[in-house]
């Protein structure tokens, strides 16, 4: 059975947001030093909790479906009980993290 256009289009989107919020998971454990493995609780605008553990040595996250309605509340413990708390307007994809191929490399 094919995909409809819509239903790819739908498909990329939904992968895009998660590599988004796993990007904002990303990007606060390492800038803060949070100790893996880090607890990860997202609440959407609705207040329905979701609940994954992210660790950069895990070779796949068990994400739970998307999120519903932003804004989300991103809240991140890790293994000494720090915590972090971050606030996310959506998850479209920041213009910082695109990277073009029109960029110079450096080796």
């Amino acid at each position: 059975m094919k995909l409809r256009r819509a239903d790819k289009m739908k498909s990329y989107e939904v992968l895009l947001q998660k590599m988004v919020l796993m990007g904002h998971v990303e990007d606060i454990s390492a800038n803060q030093g949070l100790v893996p493995p880090v607890e990860v609780n997202v609440v959407d605008a609705d207040g329905t909790d979701y609940d994954f553990e992210y660790s950069p040595e895990y070779e796949s996250v068990n994400l739970p479906p998307l999120p519903g309605r932003p804004p989300l509340l991103l809240r991140l413990t890790d293994a000494k009980g720090t915590q972090m708390e971050q606030k996310l307007a959506d998850l479209r994809l920041p213009p910082g993290w695109k990277k073009t191929q029109s960029e110079p490399t450096t080796n």
